[in-house]
């Protein structure tokens, strides 16, 4: 599911707000994709901001590259 610019500015406000023990398992997997894609779009936003001519397969590859450094951060 992505969100529009309305929702994906909102959802760390209802990130925040929400009692996220009181929510259904379905409601809390729905809500992690949603983090997960804006956090996603807004890695892609960067890289598209430093590399002005990147073309589609290249920002993939570099999403992918910077996606598999911070599962390596994190397991340092």
């Amino acid at each position: 599911m992505y969100l529009n610019n309305y929702a994906k500015h909102n959802l760390w406000d209802l990130v925040l707000s929400l009692k996220l023990e009181k929510l259904r398992p379905e409601e809390k997997v729905n809500l992690s994709i949603n983090m997960v894609d804006v956090v996603t779009h807004i890695c892609a936003e960067g890289i598209k901001t430093q590399n002005k001519s990147i073309s589609e397969g290249e920002l993939l590859e570099k999403l992918r590259e910077r996606m598999r450094y911070s599962k390596h951060l994190k397991r340092v």
